[in-house]
């Protein structure tokens, strides 16, 4: 049986945030990233729903698209 290891390079820290809980957060319906993740977690063995960085991490959980927009192109937030 062939076996996954996984290393520094692994995408792991981002997996749950950028593809599954950020589309959730903007109203957008990502039915195939969600397949992703779920297919992802069982190639690589762990849980991407629950493992990983949140938005709360990231600094931009309850960010709206526009506000998200304006930190994402000027790298600070409004405060």
């Amino acid at each position: 049986m062939m076996s996954i290891r996984r290393s520094s390079s692994t995408p792991r820290p981002l997996f749950r945030t950028v593809i599954g809980v950020l589309g959730a957060q903007l109203g957008v319906d990502t039915p195939l990233m969600r397949a992703f993740v779920d297919i992802g977690s069982i190639v690589m063995g762990f849980d991407g729903w629950n493992e990983g960085r949140g938005l709360e991490d990231l600094g931009i959980a309850g960010m709206g698209r526009e506000e998200l927009k304006e930190y994402l192109a000027s790298g600070t937030l409004r405060g």
